[in-house]
């Protein structure tokens, strides 16, 4: 799905609120969500609601108070190549979603990398 014209913030939490929909209509019942925005995962978890979009936020609490599990943590920046890799993929290509059989290429040689920083630096939840 591609924002118009938004804040990285409001771009962030609408990638949480998309990844908890998908993760609820594939079944998963216990997933953790990882950000590097520390703002916007302590947003959520107070239930608060920041940069003025409601309506993404409501839906996030709405989706967390499913029968499920969902934790919350942040990585440090460094920790989260494949995702900001994978932000980049999705602003550049057309299609509204896209899916994998296979990682790409390109996300396979940083895997290693947020490893290490994961190990190095460990993962906190808010």
């Amino acid at each position: 799905m591609r924002i118009a014209e938004c804040t990285v913030g409001e771009a962030k939490a609408r990638g949480i609120l998309e990844g908890l929909e998908l993760c609820w209509k594939m079944g998963f019942r216990k997933i953790e969500v990882e950000s590097d925005a520390k703002l916007i995962g302590e947003a959520i978890k107070y239930k608060r609601n920041i940069e003025g979009n409601y309506n993404t936020f409501a839906s996030i609490h709405e989706m967390l108070n499913l029968e499920w599990q969902v934790q919350i943590n942040h990585v440090y920046r460094e920790g989260n190549y494949c995702a900001d890799r994978m932000a980049t993929i999705g602003w550049e290509q057309l299609e509204t979603k896209r899916f994998w059989q296979l990682t790409p290429e390109d996300l396979q040689k940083l895997l290693p990398d947020d490893l290490l920083v994961f190990y190095d630096l460990g993962s906190s939840g808010i």
